[in-house]
């Protein structure tokens, strides 16, 4: 809600108390998410979602993520790929959020210890003796480039860094591998994270981002439910969608929903899963048994495999995570309503995939 707030017509001083409470809420949820996390990892609840990813877009989304950050302070991050086949990349079977959480973490801790400059995150290949065929030992590194230090460099971290660092050290363990951090006399020179991964050669598809940047012809017009019980989370939805050219209904309980899909006709269905009357794997179930087979795409705070497994096999054919994004809901939305590009969704779950409409 604060993203939409900001694209309005705002004074000066509305601008900087808008500032400051973006910056408030996402640190409070940043102090949520670590706790959640490290409570699942230390609880042995949390399992990595291997699955096959490119090594490129990760550095590079890695660095996108974290540069409008770092330019703010006057610095820039680069990526490279140290001694790795250019012709033919390997893609590796590794958890791509739990991978990027530990990136991110290498570069923000970098950046703190800088006041001018750049730093490079790069990923080169590493020998190991315990290394089988179609496994590849890789060593990510983040280190200053053409930079001036501060001086000293205090290792002192808040309660969020504190809770990341744990976080971050569990997960490394869980990959295989370790963690680890080059000390100068005084200043980190050198922040690097190692393990062995699977490995399979793959010619990688093109983006298609550039499909996200705007509204196309396909989203203008479509129709959309959106069914969700808390009014802001309607309300997000509402608005968002809207933008980007839907004509959207929402409604909040399992009457509303059974009575306007047989009565309506609509292209996409946004359930939410913690519906009151009846959950969303529920109703989306009911929903099939009478015939509806518009897509549905889950809402949901929750990310873990469970939650995407039940939603598959109540017959939804997607997930999106709360709060929902401009982003992730644009790559839904190229991918649902433009049926015949032969797209696969964003996220896959294995063999599970067979779940998956056509």
């Amino acid at each position: 809600m604060a993203n939409l707030l900001a694209e309005t017509d705002l004074t000066p001083q509305q601008q900087r108390y808008l500032s400051a409470l973006s910056q408030s809420s996402d640190h409070l949820t940043g102090l949520v998410t670590e706790l959640i996390d490290l409570a699942k990892l230390n609880a042995g609840q949390l399992v990595l979602n291997r699955q096959p990813l490119a090594l490129n877009p990760l550095l590079q989304s890695v660095c996108e993520d974290l540069r409008p950050k770092a330019l703010t302070r006057g610095l820039n991050i680069h990526w490279t790929e140290q001694g790795l086949d250019a012709a033919s990349p390997p893609k590796i079977i590794a958890d791509a959020l739990r991978l990027r959480q530990i990136l991110h973490f290498l570069v923000q801790r970098a950046l703190a210890t800088l006041k001018s400059g750049s730093i490079m995150l790069s990923v080169e290949a590493i020998g190991r003796p315990s290394m089988r065929p179609n496994q590849t030992g890789l060593r990510f590194s983040v280190h200053p480039t053409l930079a001036s230090l501060e001086a000293p460099y205090s290792p002192i971290l808040s309660d969020e860094e504190r809770l990341t660092l744990a976080k971050v050290q569990t997960l490394a363990r869980l990959f295989g591998g370790q963690l680890g951090f080059r000390d100068g006399k005084s200043h980190l020179t050198d922040l690097w994270f190692e393990a062995l991964f699977d490995t399979e050669r793959a010619n990688l598809e093109p983006a298609a981002e550039d499909s996200l940047s705007a509204t196309p012809a396909h989203r203008r017009g479509a129709r959309v439910l959106v069914v969700e019980d808390n009014a802001i989370a309607a309300l997000l939805a509402r608005a968002l969608l809207t933008q980007e050219g839907c004509r959207v209904d929402c409604v909040s309980s399992a009457d509303e929903v059974l009575s306007k899909t047989l009565a309506d006709s609509y292209d996409l269905i946004f359930m939410d899963m913690g519906l009151p009357q009846m959950d969303g794997p529920s109703l989306t179930a009911a929903l099939r048994a009478r015939g509806i087979t518009t897509p549905i795409l889950a809402l949901t705070a929750h990310q873990d495999e469970d939650s995407r497994a039940a939603c598959l096999d109540a017959g939804m054919d997607d997930f999106l995570s709360k709060p929902l994004e401009r982003i992730a809901l644009r790559r839904a939305l190229w991918h649902w309503l433009q049926r015949d590009t032969g797209a696969k969704p964003h996220w896959t779950l294995g063999p599970a995939q067979a779940n998956l409409k056509p």
